[in-house]
């Protein structure tokens, strides 16, 4: 990032662009620090570079002879973010991006003009870049931009054009000795050993999923079976989405989340029509289990009825799930992601398969998945308490949705598998309904008499 600044800085004429990191310090002695060692200076001497004009150490800028500009930007606070909106850019590069959050990035995008020719001169301007490095972090925004794009492009389905991803493991690094590797593998949990030596985008630390994965629990979407079970979970809200997830369990056991819906702002009646829409409904009619949070019945200050009512008013039955702590369902969820060695895949057959699945359309619980953290200590408290069974309340409406329906439906239990006839059975049936045919008798007489 910082070779490409420079060079890009280089090449045109009046150039602008910022070199960004959330804290002040690593900023200065890290990556700071690497732009000037690449021009083959320090901050002392990158003044009397031959091809610099100036540096302005209380600005952060470094200015080159052909009119071309270099800010060093911390992004940690509001005030920070607004300082950026004096500038008018070009480029931007932000180092370790997993510590940025998502406001700064979009800041810096809107500090780009969008036009590619001066107005007051005609001269054309540099071309315009933005990049970001770091370490994967789980399925946070760097994940959703990046990786999930990548992976959209490769599966031919619709994605951002100009968004580019390269990735790379330690291994990949020609500079990095088999015993600097070695060591790293001998002395770090597997969680740190996943994230930045592999570079897995499924792990980090306080992590609550670390058994999912996208290859192993995402498939393919299919029609569920007309003999399974089926049932909804449910999480409300209003300023923060309301979702239902659609779940569905086969004769073995296995769970299938197939469907969702997840939006904010909206109120009952309006979810309520959304979901019946997707489907709530068995083939005789009958609304399918929903399961939602214990306290739906409290009632709304305003309008003097709760939303279990609101939703039973819109024809949708709620009922209100046990009043648990959360870990419980947690705990059955990552039960049911492991893989057990003696269960059978139901897609290949093979032994050693999860008890859950996710079908690909559903795109919001698939990313929470990756999100889903534990609280964690403030430094300093590891030594004096242990880490609480709390999580983040953030990203975790379709997660919640789907935690209600596992402590609210008796999903240990499968769809009973109809029975095949035996041969004799089906030749006897066949017999009756000819001698019913023949004899002009009702089948049901026909059969009374038979019995």
């Amino acid at each position: 990032m910082c070779l490409r600044a420079w060079i890009h800085s280089l090449s045109y004429r009046n150039n602008r662009g910022v070199i960004a990191r959330r804290l002040v310090k690593e900023l200065r002695d890290t990556t700071r620090h690497e732009f000037f060692k690449i021009v083959g200076c320090n901050e002392s001497t990158i003044g009397r570079h031959p091809l610099v004009e100036r540096w302005n150490g209380s600005e952060n800028m470094l200015r080159l002879k052909n009119g071309s500009e270099v800010y060093f930007r911390h992004l940690a606070d509001e005030e920070a973010l607004a300082s950026l909106l004096s500038l008018s850019l070009r480029w931007f590069g932000m180092d370790q991006a997993e510590e940025i959050p998502e406001a700064a990035f979009l800041t810096l995008i809107s500090r780009i003009g969008r036009t590619d020719v001066d107005p007051s001169t005609g001269e054309k301007l540099a071309p315009a870049w933005g990049a970001t490095v770091g370490n994967p972090a789980g399925h946070n925004w760097v994940w959703k931009r990046w990786k999930r794009n990548d992976v959209e492009r490769l599966a031919g389905r619709k994605h951002k054009p100009n968004y580019h991803l390269v990735e790379a493991t330690t291994m990949d690094n020609p500079f990095a000795s088999k015993e600097y590797i070695a060591e790293l593998l001998d002395n770090y949990s597997s969680h740190w050993i996943q994230r930045y030596v592999y570079g897995s985008w499924d792990a980090f630390k306080g992590q609550v999923y670390e058994e999912f994965s996208e290859s192993v629990h995402v498939i393919d979407p299919f029609p569920i079976p007309q003999g399974w079970k089926v049932g909804l979970g449910m999480d409300r809200g209003y300023n923060h989405p309301t979702a239902f997830i659609w779940v569905a369990i086969d004769y073995e056991g296995n769970w299938y989340i197939f469907d969702e819906h997840v939006e904010r702002e909206k109120l009952p009646p309006e979810h309520a029509a959304i979901i019946k829409a997707h489907g709530i409904t068995d083939s005789n009619g009958d609304q399918y289990a929903i399961f939602g949070p214990h306290d739906m019945r409290n009632r709304n200050t305003v309008t003097g009825i709760n939303e279990q009512q609101a939703y039973l008013d819109a024809g949708v039955s709620i009922m209100p799930g046990h009043n648990q702590p959360a870990v419980v369902g947690i705990q059955q969820i990552k039960a049911a992601l492991k893989i057990d060695e003696n269960r059978r895949h139901p897609r290949t057959g093979r032994l050693g398969s999860p008890k859950l699945f996710v079908t690909r359309n559903c795109e919001r619980i698939i990313e929470e998945f990756g999100l889903y953290r534990w609280k964690d200590l403030r430094p300093g408290q590891e030594e004096e308490r242990e880490q609480p069974d709390e999580v983040v309340k953030v990203d975790d409406d379709a997660l919640d949705a789907f935690r209600y329906w596992v402590m609210g439906w008796t999903s240990r239990y499968a769809p009973v598998r109809p029975r095949e006839k035996t041969v004799y059975e089906a030749d006897f049936e066949a017999f009756l309904a000819e001698e019913a045919e023949r004899s002009g008798l009702f089948t049901e007489e026909f059969l009374r008499r038979a019995a």
